[in-house]
């Protein structure tokens, strides 16, 4: 015995591939490696909370000791330096022991360095498929169906033929998820996860615990479930069920009022809707997020409480295996034979109330989508209709900017016709003025000639005159437009 306790850490740097007894299918070289990946997000190098606790058994005076106060060794490890002399001393003793290893949060590491887990797990040859449990503890991307749904796994290891059927060991492991109050006012629920692993020595009728951050009930096992008690040995496991049902309870009742609540309020807008001048999207969208958010939280516990009773399924049918295969496993008491039916119905009546209050959210996300869609399409109708009378009146105004425009359109013809009247006009006028003078006509006027040749010569130079001056006009107009037309290039070119 003190050559094996010698021996209990030799090769704990490889865990698991040093074991000796490693069922068949094992991939030890994954686990290895899966660890040391994991070590960086799921371990503490500078943060130690272990608590050890052995409840000390005496196998020869068994029957006097059983109504009294079992002796418990307990020590709580704050450094990782001393994790080797602390279990030597505890699996020295004859008993069951457990390891009890915190998380300050869920998402938090274990507050235990990578070493000391790896000495912890060969000390005790834990099973590598326990990996598969702790793998999924402070990882947050990983979804919840994967969290919730991992299910349990067994082991049992049956002497060689020939020897006692009593010398049998069982390892079983597994995760529960509880709710715990965190006291937020926004949300004050918060869900969490305990992992759980337990050795059975058929023989010694001796346990080996190791429980990731326990509940105050696990917390109590080593005092409520003392050594070689006559009870089976899996009633600990729906104990530990059983006390994280409680919790599962009142965070549905709380789930079952919150949606309650918004039901009485969904009902109330869509009665009220008719009096109301127009919804108020924006409120009822947050109500539908606020009510799938909640669907999501009940599918969650659902998907809980079928990995509870698979568990317990898993339990009784493990116990009915044992029972059957080994007459050395102990009965149970009388006031423990229910405890399976009791268990499966607390769960099965959890599940069933989850789903109800599920089908209760998913009718009031439902109302209020549907109110949602109503007033949708009435402000679409509403839209398209006063749409329709802005076309209308487009129209018109279109009509009547046509009418605008050709009638602009005549007034610029008008005015250019004015414009050359007078470009014409105003130079004819000018030259007669100055024809009318007595001086221009007495200049003019040749009195050898006829009154016809006198009057074919003053409007021949009448003409001339005009045509000269028209064309001095309108030359001088268009270069005074070519003018103007070249500052304002120059100007918008400076911009």
């Amino acid at each position: 015995m003190q050559q094996k306790h010698l021996k209990m850490f030799d090769g704990w740097e490889t865990y698991p591939t040093n074991l000796c007894l490693i069922s068949l299918g094992t991939d030890v070289e994954l686990y290895h490696r899966r660890l040391q990946e994991d070590s960086k997000r799921l371990f503490s190098h500078d943060d130690t909370n272990i608590c050890l606790e052995t409840v000390i058994s005496h196998p020869m005076h068994q029957d006097s000791l059983r109504n009294t106060t079992p002796d418990i060794l307990r020590d709580s490890l704050v450094d990782d330096g001393d994790i080797e002399d602390v279990l030597r001393r505890h699996l020295e003793i004859h008993g069951d022991h457990y390891v009890f290893i915190r998380q300050k949060h869920t998402w938090a590491p274990l507050q235990l360095s990578e070493f000391a887990l790896r000495k912890i797990l060969t000390a005790l040859e834990v099973n590598p498929a326990f990996l598969d449990i702790l793998h999924t503890f402070g990882n947050p991307k990983q979804g919840h169906q994967s969290r919730s749904l991992g299910g349990y796994g067994v082991d049992i290891k049956y002497p060689a033929a020939g020897v006692s059927r009593c010398k049998w060991i069982s390892e079983l492991f597994y995760k529960l998820h509880y709710m715990s109050k965190t006291g937020r006012e926004g949300w004050p629920w918060s869900e969490r996860v305990m992992g759980i692993y337990h050795q059975y020595n058929g023989k010694s009728k001796s346990s080996v615990w190791i429980i990731i951050q326990p509940t105050v009930a696990a917390c109590k096992l080593p005092r409520t479930f003392i050594a070689n008690a006559e009870r089976s040995f899996l009633t600990a496991h729906r104990f530990l069920i059983r006390s994280t049902s409680h919790s599962w309870r009142e965070y549905l009742e709380y789930l079952e009022t919150e949606v309650e609540t918004d039901n009485r309020r969904a009902r109330l807008d869509a009665s009220m809707e008719p009096f109301k001048e127009g919804p108020n999207f924006r409120l009822a969208f947050s109500n539908v997020q606020r009510l799938q958010h909640k669907c999501e939280l009940i599918r969650n516990a659902i998907s809980v409480f079928a990995s509870n009773t698979e568990i317990l399924n898993g339990l009784a049918s493990l116990e009915r295996k044992l029972i059957s295969n080994n007459e050395c496993l102990e009965q149970q008491d009388s006031s423990m034979d229910m405890m399976p039916e009791v268990c499966l119905s607390t769960v099965s009546m959890l599940q069933k109330w989850a789903q109800e209050t599920l089908e209760s959210a998913r009718q009031t996300r439902d109302l209020i989508t549907a109110y949602l869609n109503t007033s949708n399409s009435q402000a679409l109708t509403s839209n398209t209709a006063s749409l329709n009378l802005v076309a209308a009146a487009s129209k018109e105004d279109a009509e009547v900017m046509l009418v605008l425009a050709k009638a602009a359109r005549h007034d610029s013809r008008t005015v250019k016709l004015v414009t050359v009247l007078a470009f014409v006009y105003l130079p004819g006028t000018f030259v007669a003025t100055i024809f009318s003078t007595g001086f221009v006509t007495t200049w003019l006027a040749d009195r050898e000639a006829s009154a016809t040749h006198q009057s074919v010569v003053q409007g021949c130079t009448y003409m001339a005159v005009t045509v000269a001056l028209t064309a001095v006009t309108l030359l001088t107009s268009y270069t005074w437009n070519r003018r103007m037309e070249l500052q304002d290039g120059v100007r918008m070119s400076g911009f």
